[in-house]
């Protein structure tokens, strides 16, 4: 079910296994903002409140003679242990979540086993999935960004590149109007990326995920829901289909054919 540093904590070699009560899903807490107005009933409306940290607890069977036990344990708590950078901790659905040790439990000792109980907190609150790349038909209207369906928080560390010509762009998260601005020219033939979570901008010729330009970040800007925090996010919605989708409006004008959006990004999760 899980695995921390690519080491699963159900070994197909049989030496450890999860214990079948270890926790499946991690609990949601919201930071509450609580204000209220004297001489009014209840409080006032608050919406968009942030995640606390959440917390996994582990169990885990460690099985062997008892010097293998021993030796066995000793790893594992070093494994879980580690505090000198985040622990990677995988999901068999792809998610993953960086996470460091909160307590490690001495194991308790059985004829043939022993058991290791740990907690680890998870400092963001959410699971993120693989970075998926996505690409619009056309740069102009509302897109529905497809590798980001099934997502449950809102993404705000995509990567946007956008090919001219184009002027005046204006990219708007559907589901909470969070709106992301560049007020400079792409020409045509060269690339504007925008990478979203570091608040910077590059344009150019040739300009790809991995290259850089020259530098663009005074021509953008955020503006809607918490764009003093994040320049700009993408937000999930629930549908009747049972899923979520994330929906993105881009406006711009003197646009070709040639003209296009591409994202990279990681959908979120509770």
């Amino acid at each position: 079910m899980y695995e921390i540093d690519g080491v699963p904590l159900s070994d197909p070699r049989g030496r450890w296994r999860l214990h079948r009560e270890t926790q499946r899903r991690t609990p949601v807490t919201l930071r509450a903002v609580d204000a209220s107005i004297p001489g009014v009933d209840g409080s006032l409306p608050i919406y968009g409140e942030d995640l606390e940290p959440t917390a996994l607890g582990l169990e885990v069977n460690v099985y062997g003679s008892p010097a293998r036990v021993e030796e066995r344990c000793n790893f594992l708590r070093g494994l879980l242990g580690k505090t000198h950078g985040p622990l990677l901790v995988s999901r068999r659905d792809g998610r993953t979540a960086e996470a460091k040790p909160a307590a490690i439990s001495d194991p308790v000792m059985s004829p043939g086993y022993a058991r290791i109980s740990a907690t680890l907190t998870i400092p963001s609150g959410v699971w993120r999935g693989p970075v998926i790349g996505w690409e619009a038909d056309t740069l102009v209207g509302e897109h529905n960004v497809s590798s980001l369906e099934g997502g449950t928080r809102p993404v705000t560390d995509p990567l946007l590149l956008v090919t001219g010509p184009a002027q005046n762009l204006a990219l708007t998260d559907v589901a909470s109007g969070a709106e992301l601005r560049y007020t400079g020219t792409i020409p045509d033939g060269q690339q504007l990326l925008v990478d979203v979570a570091a608040w910077r901008a590059t344009l150019g010729e040739a300009v790809d995920w991995d290259s850089t330009g020259s530098d663009a970040t005074n021509s953008i800007d955020g503006t809607g829901p918490r764009s003093s925090v994040h320049l700009w996010s993408l937000t999930p919605q629930a549908t009747p289909a049972g899923t979520t989708w994330t929906r993105v409006s881009v406006s711009a004008t003197g646009t070709t054919n040639a003209s296009g959006l591409q994202l990279r990004a990681r959908t979120s999760h509770l």
